[in-house]
């Protein structure tokens, strides 16, 4: 989850075609809602808070780009081997907003973690976001998060591979691109 919602920015080491996917307060509810962290319920009822307070819903979207950003810092730095930024303030900082706010509740016979107000709050989306990357960091899975080796990407994700030597985030895009261009300069190289 934290890796998906740092990969909203497509072809981010690229600056003449870094797309980011987070352009509006609609669009991290879109992401929230499509990636289950939200009902359909909850992102109607946090757009209707955003259309009356645009302010804050503007608000929450530089602080949903803030710890983006921090992170893809955070992230890099692990999965280059490297220390940690300072940037972990950033993710404390929305944990520390979120505190108590998982409840466990039983339904139909069966337990499940929920967010209390999650649909209350602008910036609620950024909880289960947080919660999710800090569970990765702190997790034995972290030394398997890697940085897509295409020079353009940028993407991160976690290797799941048998051997661990994943290279490419998706292997039908950034591997082919990637795997067409040397066999490019391979050939003029011959030449």
């Amino acid at each position: 989850m934290g890796l998906d919602f740092v990969n909203t920015v497509d072809n981010r080491l690229s600056q003449e075609k870094k797309i980011d996917n987070l352009r509006s307060y609609r669009d991290l509810v879109g992401f929230a809602e499509q990636t289950e962290l939200v009902t359909t319920s909850q992102a109607h009822q946090l757009l209707r808070i955003g259309k009356r307070n645009q302010g804050g819903a503007e608000k929450a979207l530089q602080q949903a780009i803030r710890l983006r950003e921090a992170l893809f810092e955070i992230f890099a730095a692990a999965a280059e081997k490297r220390p940690h930024p300072s940037a972990l303030a950033q993710l404390n900082a929305v944990l520390e907003d979120a505190g108590g706010r998982r409840e466990l509740v039983a339904q139909q016979g069966h337990f499940h973690w929920r967010w209390a107000g999650i649909a209350e709050n602008l910036e609620s989306i950024l909880w289960p976001i947080a919660y999710e990357a800090a569970q990765l960091l702190a997790s034995g899975n972290l030394d398997y998060v890697r940085r897509c080796a295409a020079e353009d990407c940028g993407w991160l994700f976690l290797d799941k591979s048998k051997s661990h030597s994943r290279r490419w985030c998706d292997m039908k895009s950034c591997g082919n691109r990637d795997k067409a261009r040397r066999f490019y300069e391979r050939q003029r190289a011959e030449q």
